[in-house]
């Protein structure tokens, strides 16, 4: 059984999300200046993956239409969480979650469509969304069609910038 856990001042605190059935593992991935924060959690028969935020203490699962696995890396101050999830094909997408439930899935248009074998990672592909500031900027990675490695910035307005470290895959 695994639970999610905050440090703060020295002192680790394990967080189960409320109203789950006994067993559920949970993760905490992403948190907020004001102390709402995201995960997921894992309920048996440990088969499928579902999102979790709370939002100044209340608390919404979900799960993005389409999704065999998912998770959530990032939350900003007005609440909007970002994350990425896969579908059956083994294909990533990435998400982004409005504190009001909206959900809008980021695909960089130069990624790859269809899973293969990365250079250094196994099965791969599509866009994965890792974090958003508070100006609604998204930072990510995604694999190309040659199923190589690159970083990406999506803007507020959702135009994409790609990034690439010289010398990675």
């Amino acid at each position: 059984l695994y639970y999610g856990y905050f440090l703060n001042t020295g002192t680790y605190s394990t967080y189960i999300v409320p109203n789950q059935p006994a067993g559920t593992d949970v993760s905490v991935g992403g948190i907020n200046n004001s102390g709402s924060f995201c995960g997921i959690v894992l309920q048996p028969p440990y088969t499928t993956y579902q999102i979790f935020v709370s939002l100044n203490g209340e608390v919404t699962v979900f799960q993005v239409e389409g999704s065999d696995n998912e998770n959530c890396f990032g939350m900003n101050d007005s609440g909007t969480a970002v994350g990425f999830y896969t579908d059956g094909a083994g294909v990533e997408h990435g998400w982004m979650r409005t504190a009001s439930g909206n959900i809008t899935t980021i695909n960089v248009p130069a990624a790859s469509t269809t899973a293969g074998t990365a250079p250094c990672a196994g099965t791969v592909g599509g866009s994965s969304a890792a974090g958003i500031n508070n100006q609604g900027f998204i930072s990510g990675h995604y694999w190309d069609k040659k199923f190589n490695e690159h970083a990406f910035i999506r803007t507020p307005a959702g135009k994409f910038v790609t990034l690439n470290v010289p010398g990675a895959y």
